[in-house]
């Protein structure tokens, strides 16, 4: 999500058409929290057509988090972790995080801050994983160099192997069986192996392609809302409300269809004559901040439960109507204030790690090495011995 950690070479301007996808896929996942902690904790959308309509519009939260994911597998798969990187990201999440503790707290007069353990969740975010998505991916990020030497030193045949064992262990198995083999943080591997293999075995793309892979995403969200709409209408009919609690089983993460889906969103943006368009680039480079601000622990509370409250539960239409117009004036405000944000706060903690990132690191790692010694020195031999 980020522009810092997620960037082509500086020899190249950004494929616009990849940028143009991470618009969308955070659209989709703004989308999805309207529907998540907006109407389903609304009272009145849990039976009958605002339960069809709600789970409709929760459809791309998890193809908007896969598809991140796979964007960042594919370049990472050729470029390299720096300390840089890792601090203007880490220095965004950590800004955003306290920025709402305070907010929060100035609003609510601290009452409804909770415990120790949430304040500490805010001013370690990602640590603490105040952002799910975050403490995974910046795991993932420093899991990189590894990833990277794993899928160039690999013969062609055994990484298409790779690919198919962890379709089935992370997908197939998951979507079809109900068991969960996998974490988050394995499920990113996963993608990001994909994304990698397209990079480094599949450049030719033609523009051709694209109808192609788009025609079939589209022909996967229509899987997905069929999918959601046939099992709300098994459980009413059946008369076994249990049904329905599964309404957007094939919507999970790792759904088969919403890696389907991804994956073409993906292939179909890629595929399309590369263009630039900086106004597109702009605004996607405000992507992760749009994330940060609207799905923050609590801020959510006071978007979802006191800012957008949707009163008419008796028209689909215009139900449908105003969570499309909320969706885009999220994203809108969201991208104005990370932006803002790009060009103050960003600007002084860029020039803060650039003189004193890479020194700190250097210390750090100095220690680490003194622990790594005294470490051997001491059981080192029972080690050898071991051996």
């Amino acid at each position: 999500m980020n522009k810092d950690v997620i960037a082509e070479s500086n020899a190249e301007k950004r494929n616009s058409g990849l940028e143009m996808y991470r618009i969308i896929c955070m659209l989709f996942i703004v989308l999805h929290h309207f529907a998540v902690h907006g109407l389903d904790s609304s009272d009145g959308f849990g039976s009958g057509i605002n339960k069809y309509i709600a789970d409709i519009l929760s459809f791309g939260g998890k193809i908007g988090v896969n598809g991140f994911v796979l964007i960042s597998g594919y370049f990472m798969a050729r470029s390299k972790y720096t300390v840089k990187k890792f601090l203007r990201l880490w220095g965004q999440v950590w800004f955003y995080s306290v920025t709402a503790l305070g907010i929060f707290f100035l609003i609510s007069g601290g009452g409804s801050i909770g415990g120790t353990g949430n304040i500490l969740k805010a001013l370690l975010p990602v640590l603490f994983s105040q952002y799910w998505f975050v403490t995974s991916f910046v795991v993932l990020m420093i899991l990189s160099p590894f990833l990277n030497y794993v899928v160039q030193n690999i013969k062609e045949k055994q990484y298409r192997s790779l690919l198919l064992v962890l379709f089935i262990l992370c997908s197939f198995v998951p979507t079809f069986i109900g068991s969960e083999l996998s974490t988050s943080l394995t499920w990113f591997m996963f993608l990001y192996f994909i994304a990698a293999y397209k990079r480094l075995y599949n450049e030719n793309y033609k523009d051709d392609k694209a109808i192609r892979h788009g025609a079939l995403a589209v022909l996967g969200i229509i899987a997905l809302w069929s999918s959601s709409v046939l099992i709300n209408l098994a459980g009413v009919y059946s008369g076994r409300e249990g049904i329905l609690l599964y309404s957007r089983h094939f919507m999970s993460m790792e759904s088969v269809i919403v890696l389907a889906v991804s994956y073409e969103l993906f292939m179909a943006f890629l595929c399309r004559k590369r263009f630039y368009s900086n106004t597109i680039n702009i605004i996607a480079s405000g992507a992760f901040g749009v994330y940060l601000i609207h799905d923050n622990s609590y801020l959510r509370i006071i978007l979802w439960r006191n800012i957008v409250r949707y009163a008419d539960r008796d028209n689909p239409v215009y139900l449908v109507l105003y969570s499309l117009l909320c969706v885009i004036l999220i994203y809108v405000i969201c991208t104005l204030i990370d932006l803002a944000r790009q060009y103050t706060v960003e600007k002084l903690w860029v020039k803060f790690t650039d003189r004193y990132g890479e020194r700190g690191w250097s210390k750090i790692k100095a220690i680490f090495h003194k622990i790594y010694d005294f470490f051997m020195s001491k059981y080192g031999r029972f080690i050898k011995a071991e051996k």
